[in-house]
């Protein structure tokens, strides 16, 4: 796999794991009543505090799979079934259990929806940084490529796949920021053609995974 091509792979398996267009009805409804100093704000931290995160795994995340005795193989077969399962969830119109489940999300909007200035823009971190972006799935990818780019032994990858984390950072905070009139555009049929399209494209990335860890596992 050459630079160009490990780049377009990540930057759209991470896209699409981290869904921030699915993520827009929710923003949404938590930066209601914010003012447009308060949402930029939000972003930005969002923005700092998901690259960090992601980039953390990044570097760090074999190792410390590595410390419990878990191969690179096995990281690539959990972690495609773990995408596919979220691919099919795509499928199926619904969003992903990893991220957050109907009680979180309700119980997130009424705490996060009122507050003084600070706590408001806390949401950057949570619910939004984490489990929303840099949740489950998110990291795993992460952790996924990080371990091919090590595997292949091109050391311009890693920086690669950390600038794949911005681009997709970068292109969320772009779609956060005209979410209104996204949302409107779109509305819920564009939303689950999308999700659906994303769905198709994710589980093709987590089935190669999963053949990617099986032949390493017999290599």
């Amino acid at each position: 796999m050459g630079p160009i091509s490990f780049f377009l792979s990540a930057f759209t398996a991470i896209f699409i794991v981290a869904d921030p267009v699915g993520n827009v009805p929710f923003y949404v409804a938590l930066t209601s009543g914010y003012t447009r100093g308060e949402k930029a704000r939000v972003i930005v931290r969002l923005i700092l505090f998901t690259v960090g995160v992601l980039s953390f795994f990044a570097v760090l995340g074999d190792f410390i799979f590595s410390y419990f005795g878990i191969t690179i193989p096995a990281i690539k077969i959990a972690g495609g079934i773990l995408l596919f399962q979220i691919s099919l969830q795509l499928l199926q119109g619904s969003r992903p259990r990893t991220k957050q489940t109907k009680r979180e999300r309700e119980e997130a909007l009424t705490r996060y929806g009122v507050g003084e200035d600070v706590e408001r823009e806390a949401i950057a971190l949570v619910p939004l940084g984490i489990p929303l972006f840099a949740g489950p799935g998110t990291i795993t990818t992460v952790i996924i490529f990080a371990s091919q780019a090590k595997s292949l032994n091109l050391p311009l990858l890693l920086p690669l796949l950390i600038l794949a984390i911005v681009g997709v950072m970068l292109f969320s905070a772009v779609i956060l920021i005209f979410s209104g009139k996204i949302l409107e555009k779109m509305g819920d049929m564009g939303t689950l053609a999308f999700m659906r399209i994303m769905g198709i494209i994710l589980a093709a990335f987590s089935i190669q995974f999963v053949i990617d860890g099986i032949k390493g596992a017999f290599a």
